[in-house]
C-alpha cells in the first residue's frame, strides 16, 4: 500500500523534499499546489508529478491524496495546516510548525477534532547520525551532560521584502534557523529549561538578524545557543559530559558525529546516504500512517509546543512581535 502525497508550496524546501522522495518506500507524490499556476505546472513537470493545482483548496479536496507536506512561508502554516486537517489530510508541516503557541494550539485542536495526523517537519530528529548520538547519550558514554553549545548562522542576501527579513512573513533568525539549536538542546535534555536568557540584534526591518540564547535546566546544565542571518557561524554542536563530549559538524543536517571519551580513541559515526535527509522524516510519517497512528513518538506535538513556548519567551525578551499577532 502506498501513501499518496500532495505538496503545498513550491519553494526551495519543497524542491528538496520532492528530490529526496525517491529514497522513500510506500509513498508517491501525486499532486502539487501553488497560488501561481505556472509554478505548479513547472514543479510537476520537473519532478514527474501527475497533478498540478493553482490553489490549495483543490489540493485538499483531492480524494486520492492521503497526506500533505506544507512548505509555504512560516506565517501561513497555521491557516494551511488547518485547511488540510479539516479535509482529513494528514499533515507534515515544515518548521517552525507555527509562529506562536496560540497558532499551534489551534492546529492541534484541528488535528484532534478531525482525528488526523499532524507532525512538525523537524528533519534533524530523524537523521541516522542524530539517532546514533541519542544512543551514545542513552548509554551514558559521555557521562552526565553538563553543557551544550550549538549555533547556526549564514549570510543571507539582504532583501527587506524577502521572507527572511520581512516581519509580515514572520522573518528573523530565530524562527528560521535558531529553532535547530533549541530543538537539539531539548532532544538532549528531554525537559524544558527552568530559565531562558536571550538577546538579539534587531535589524532595520524589525526582525532579529542575530541572537544569543542561554537555557538553564533543572540541575544547572546549560545550553549556549545562537543563530544569525547576517554572518556565517561555525555551524556545529558540542555536547559536553563528565566523561567526554560529542561533536556534530552541521548538526541540523548531520551526516557525521564524533564521540570523544576520556582515555579512549575517538569513535566516528558517518552515514553517507545520497539524499539531503528529508526522506527520513517522510518515511516516519508514511510508516505511522500505515499503522493508523496520529502522532509521531519521535517528534510529538508536545515537543513542538515546547519549542514554540521557548521561542515565544525569547521573542518576548528581545521585544520581537510580528504585525499580524
Amino acid at each position: 500500500m502506498n501513501i499518496n502525497w500532495g505538496i503545498l508550496g513550491t519553494g526551495k524546501i519543497a524542491q528538496k523534499f520532492a528530490n529526496d522522495f525517491k529514497y522513500v518506500n510506500h509513498g508517491k507524490i501525486l499532486a502539487v499546489a501553488s497560488r501561481d499556476n505556472e509554478k505548479a505546472k513547472n514543479f510537476s513537470k520537473r519532478f514527474g508529478i501527475e497533478k498540478a493545482y493553482d490553489n490549495y483548496e483543490n489540493l485538499v479536496n483531492d480524494k486520492d491524496i492521503d497526506a500533505i507536506y506544507i512548505s509555504s512561508p512560516h506565517h501561513t502554516h497555521c491557516e494551511n495546516a488547518i485547511l488540510c486537517l479539516n479535509n482529513k489530510k494528514a499533515v507534515l508541516c515544515e518548521k517552525p510548525i507555527a509562529v506562536n503557541e496560540k497558532q499551534l494550539s489551534l492546529m492541534i485542536d484541528a488535528a484532534k477534532k478531525n482525528d488526523t495526523f499532524l507532525m512538525e517537519a523537524m528533519w534533524t530528529y530523524f537523521l541516522p547520525s542524530i539517532l546514533k548520538v541519542k544512543d551514545w547519550l542513552s548509554k551514558g558514554l559521555i557521562g552526565d551532560v553538563e553543557f551544550i553549545m550549538a549555533d547556526f548562522g549564514f549570510q543571507a542576501e539582504y532583501d527587506s521584502k524577502s521572507r527572511l527579513f520581512n516581519p509580515e512573513f514572520a522573518g528573523g533568525a530565530l524562527l528560521d534557523v535558531g529553532i535547530y539549536p533549541i530543538a537539539l538542546s531539548l532532544l538532549v535534555m528531554e525537559q524544558m529549561p527552568e530559565q531562558i536568557i536571550s538577546n538579539a540584534k534587531i535589524g532595520n526591518t524589525g526582525i532579529d538578524e542575530s541572537n544569543a540564547i542561554i537555557l538553564k535546566f533543572n540541575k544547572g546544565q546549560i545550553a549556549q545557543l545562537s543563530s544569525s542571518l547576517v554572518v556565517e557561524l561555525k555551524n556545529e554542536a558540542y555536547i559536553f559530559g563528565t566523561k567526554g563530549n560529542i561533536h556534530m559538524p552541521n548538526f541540523w543536517s548531520s551526516k557525521k558525529a564524533f564521540l570523544n571519551v576520556k582515555n579512549k580513541s575517538p569513535e566516528v559515526f558517518e552515514n553517507n546516504y545520497p539524499a539531503i535527509g528529508l526522506n527520513f522524516e517522510t518515511q516516519e510519517v508514511i510508516d505511522l500512517l500505515l499503522q493508523n497512528k496520529k502522532e509521531s513518538p519521535r517528534m510529538p506535538l508536545n515537543r513542538s509546543l515546547q519549542l514554540m513556548q521557548i521561542m515565544d519567551e525569547i521573542r518576548k525578551q528581545i521585544n520581537l512581535k510580528y504585525p499580524f499577532e
